[in-house]
């Protein structure tokens, strides 16, 4: 029983016939032998009445893993079923009075070990496991050889269970903490090329633009319609540059993302994967947001939920966007960190210079960006901004 017992399968959602029929072979087998052994009865049929009160249990097996507690519930009523038959005479010539003899059903060490590892609710399963072991070892007759089989009969398959319950939780919990490890590592990987994508970009801008520069500068010192239309076609092409510039930056994953009002929810999402769920509240329309305010928005947000992620991991975390009178406010505050210090690892990436790179950015658009404790304990990160920002004809781009 102990094999058949240990026996898995790998639909836990579907009833399992293989095993179901196994429980009932073994239970017809095993009361066929104890017929043989004690062939006297005071009943005819005693063989089987014993087996047909033990039917529901053994059936009930193939549910082990989808209803644990059911099996448990049905064995608990076989014991009491066995033992009021053998009390009223049914099979007493079967299990004589100095017999060491435990009434429970065939399948009761698999039903134990299917409460123990299996159960949905482990705590509804212990009063039941209890009361079991309370009826089989019959403590109103104390016995103490009784007492001893029906431990080892309950107590032993309860060990098992719980054993590889908690092993399956471990296994599981180590899994889910290597995705989650796997997901933030990739995350932190596409940031860092999408930041030196954005570098490149902004370099390649500023090189170019103040070469023509230069040299529209030169043109406008000419006379002549020659001049003019060299200095019409400089200002042409710097034009042209930026929004080729900014198309460069807009395959970005970061800046494309900023460039709709779905970014922050698809930050929120991104950070609720790798462990930190984001409560997102809007205040206001930011949908007709200037470019240059988007992206800022966007990165205000994301440095903030990556700075919480990596000082203050399992805190409570909330994004508020406002916008009123031509302002756009962005707060990201958090609860103190659930647990003290954090990821150690996580929290040696980066620069060092975040907030600081944050705040130069929201001071190119106009804004003003405020970083510290708050008094419960937590950070809090408070940007205002412009809700517009002109774009750049032949400057900087934000």
């Amino acid at each position: 029983m102990t094999a058949f017992g240990a026996r898995s399968t790998r639909s836990t959602g579907r009833f399992d016939v293989p095993a179901a029929v196994m429980a009932v072979l073994a239970t017809v087998v095993v009361e066929a032998v104890a017929a043989v052994a004690h062939p006297a009865s005071t009943m005819a049929g005693a063989e089987a009445i014993t087996v047909l009160v033990q039917l529901p249990a053994a059936v009930l097996v193939g549910l082990r893993k989808r209803r644990p507690l059911w099996l448990v519930a049905a064995t608990f009523l076989g014991t009491v079923a066995l033992l009021v038959l053998t009390l009223a005479g049914v099979a007493a010539d079967r299990f004589p009075g100095d017999a060491v003899t435990v009434f429970v059903p065939v399948i009761t060490p698999v039903a134990v070990y299917a409460a123990a590892a299996y159960p949905a609710s482990p705590r509804r399963a212990v009063p039941m496991l209890a009361a079991l072991f309370l009826v089989a070892s019959r403590p109103w007759d104390p016995h103490p050889a009784v007492v001893t089989v029906a431990a080892v009969v309950v107590g032993l398959p309860a060990v098992l269970g719980l054993y590889v319950a908690a092993r399956r939780r471990l296994i599981a919990e180590l899994i889910e903490r290597a995705e989650h490890a796997e997901r933030e590592q990739a995350m932190l990987a596409e940031r860092a090329r999408a930041d030196e994508r954005a570098r490149l970009a902004e370099e390649m801008h500023e090189v170019v633009t103040e070469r023509v520069r230069q040299m529209l500068a030169g043109a406008e010192r000419l006379p002549g319609e020659p001049a003019r239309h060299m200095i019409d076609a400089g200002r042409q092409v710097l034009a042209e540059l930026a929004d080729l510039v900014a198309a460069l930056r807009a395959d970005l994953p970061g800046e494309q993302a900023a460039a709709t009002v779905s970014s922050l929810e698809q930050l929120a999402e991104e950070s609720a994967a790798v462990g930190l769920p984001v409560e997102l509240v809007h205040d206001g329309d930011i949908g007709d947001l200037s470019p240059a305010v988007h992206r800022t928005v966007h990165r205000v947000v994301q440095e903030s939920l990556t700075n919480v992620r990596k000082h203050a991991p399992g805190a409570r975390t909330q994004v508020r966007v406002s916008r009123h009178g031509g302002r756009v406010r962005v707060v990201v505050r958090n609860s103190p960190p659930a647990s003290r210090g954090g990821d150690a690892e996580l929290a040696a990436t980066g620069s060092g210079l975040g907030l600081r790179g944050l705040r130069h950015r929201v001071e190119l658009v106009g804004g003003t960006v405020r970083a510290g404790r708050e008094p419960d304990g937590g950070f809090a990160v408070d940007a205002v901004l412009p809700d517009f920002v002109p774009a750049p004809t032949g400057g900087g781009l934000a």
